[in-house]
């Protein structure tokens, strides 16, 4: 009983420092290298990492006609393999900023969750190209904040830009 609440408390404590992934990239490395820690130490890392896809419906076998919509034979693996799936989308989307959880909504893989975080945040890409146009697009100067780091924001994102060969010359 100790080690089960020991180690759900040393679960919690491992999100107590870990700051949201931003969408401006400035916390990619360090970010990426506590969540697959954190997904290492829950055993979750294989299905970000999607070495372990979802098992295929295995048809269950029986002494005659199997009755309509019976549950396959390996349904205890598919509802084992759904579970941790959605436990590692938790554990990514709750260490996301509202901007960057936006990019990956709606996908229901989280292999494919990981897959375009590491795509945008690591420079790589259309995803990378679509993150930073959008965001130069989008870009609104605040007038209470300095206008010499806004600009040099936007020189920035429109450098990084260039450098994955967007826009196309």
């Amino acid at each position: 009983m100790a080690s089960t609440s020991t180690s759900d408390w040393a679960t919690t404590k491992l999100f107590d420092d870990i700051e949201e992934l931003k969408a401006d990239r400035t916390n990619w490395d360090v970010w990426k290298t506590q969540i697959t820690l954190i997904l290492k130490h829950c055993k979750l890392l294989p299905y970000a990492e999607g070495l372990k896809p979802k098992p295929l419906p295995v048809p269950a076998v029986s002494s005659g006609k199997a009755p309509a919509g019976s549950d396959p034979a390996n349904a205890a693996d598919i509802e084992e393999w759904e579970q941790a799936n959605l436990e590692t989308q938790i554990q990514i989307f709750i260490a996301l900023d509202y901007e960057t959880a936006s990019l990956v909504n709606g996908k229901e893989v989280v292999a494919n969750i990981w897959s375009a975080l590491k795509s945008c945040f690591e420079g790589k890409g259309l995803t990378a190209v679509a993150m930073l146009a959008s965001k130069l697009w989008q870009y609104h100067i605040q007038t209470e904040n300095d206008m010499s780091i806004q600009i040099q924001d936007m020189k920035n994102t429109t450098l990084k830009l260039s450098s994955l060969s967007y826009p196309p010359q």
